[in-house]
């Protein structure tokens, strides 16, 4: 559509008077600048001087409301710096019928072609699972999710947090060096759940560490969790992984296991905020976080997160940053594909140092961390 609208111009602009020919030549470059066009084989590509349109789905509201306010604001500080991106928000309240609904939104009315989010992995096979072939030709989706073995096969779309696998082998691996030598695995009852347990005991038997139990929860009530943690406890593990993405159900899981057993050791294998570790800072004081990011950060994009929010910059910072900021440089080079989109990415870190893909997924330096006082400190920086 927006091809032929720019055809109807040039037609109507080339009805003038001989004397104004120059007139007219200039007025139909300044149309031919303006439009899109497609890019090489068929890949969406956007006129530098029409500027970028970048779509983001996020959870603005709702329960991880903090972490889609964190993205968004890595994104708000790219697109300050470069005013030809313009940015259209949508809230999907972090659930996969609101992300799939952004997205068609996005898609067909805003005519949006480039993606930062959703957020996980369940949204984002969502999006992906609707995507016709020609959707998948003509636009790109840079998720905020954890990779799985699904993202090796995605055409356009790729995630941005490495694997379960790397997550359990750094995880063990650091009980193991304390001297936790027996664990007990608590994670959620779904296909998530499943492939942690799958990755735990992989690691542990690599790393001759003895599982003793797993759980997999599907109820959150805490007379349940009680029943859940007295089990956990009466076995008497080294170690106890708590890996449930309900940041809720895992704080309450962990101040029962604490009430039983205060010197038990926890390591929680999610990707920890600091503002819920200081939320729930008396709840998780003490315990370790696996699955953390060193932070190492470029300095100029630190400077300018610190400068128009006054907050030290994070992972969801940097993640809004960094793909917001590749996904401009594909398509400013007129490549808007994931071969580019890595390749701007392994070549020119943006926010955040030591960010890879290799084989569709994504590398990161590890570091383990431990929560005291509400913050969350690096072991070992």
């Amino acid at each position: 559509m927006k091809a032929s609208i720019c055809v109807f111009k040039m037609e109507l602009h080339t009805q003038v008077k001989a004397k104004d020919v120059v007139a007219a030549i200039l007025i139909i470059t300044l149309l031919l600048s303006s439009c899109s066009s497609p890019g090489i084989d068929g890949k969406a590509t956007q006129s530098a001087h029409a500027g970028v349109t970048i779509g983001f789905i996020g959870p603005l509201s709702g329960d991880l409301s903090r972490l889609g306010e964190e993205i968004k604001q890595g994104v708000e500080v790219f697109a300050k710096t470069h005013p030809e991106v313009k940015v259209i928000y949508e809230d999907d309240r972090w659930d996969s019928k609101g992300s799939l609904t952004s997205y068609r939104k996005l898609r067909d009315i805003d005519g949006v072609r480039a993606f930062v989010g959703p957020l996980g992995p369940a949204a984002t096979i969502a999006i992906e699972g609707a995507m016709s072939d020609e959707d998948k030709n003509a636009s790109f989706v840079a998720a905020i999710t954890l990779c799985t073995d699904e993202f090796r096969n995605y055409t356009n779309v790729v995630c941005s947090y490495p694997s379960l696998s790397q997550q359990a082998d750094q995880e063990v691996s650091f009980a193991q060096s304390i001297g936790r030598h027996t664990g007990y695995l608590i994670t959620e009852q779904s296909a998530l759940g499943q492939q942690m347990e799958d990755n735990i005991k992989r690691a542990a038997a690599e790393h001759n560490q003895t599982i003793l139990g797993i759980d997999k929860l599907d109820l959150k009530g805490d007379k349940v969790l009680y029943t859940y943690a007295t089990k956990v406890t009466s076995t008497k593990p080294d170690v106890v992984y708590v890996i449930i993405p309900d940041i809720q159900v895992s704080t309450s899981m962990i101040k029962i296991l604490k009430e039983q057993d205060p010197g038990i050791t926890i390591i929680f294998g999610m990707d920890l905020e600091e503002g819920y570790a200081n939320q729930f800072k008396d709840i998780m004081e003490g315990v370790y976080a696996g699955g953390q990011i060193k932070d190492d950060y470029d300095a100029e994009f630190s400077a300018r997160i610190m400068e128009d929010y006054n907050m030290t910059p994070n992972l969801y910072h940097a993640l809004g940053y960094e793909l917001s900021a590749a996904l401009y440089e594909s398509i400013k080079a007129g490549a808007l594909d994931k071969g580019d989109f890595i390749d701007q990415v392994n070549n020119h870190n943006k926010a955040i140092r030591g960010i890879r893909y290799q084989d569709s997924m994504v590398q990161m330096p590890f570091q383990m961390k431990i929560v005291h006082d509400g913050k969350i400190i690096p072991i070992n920086p």
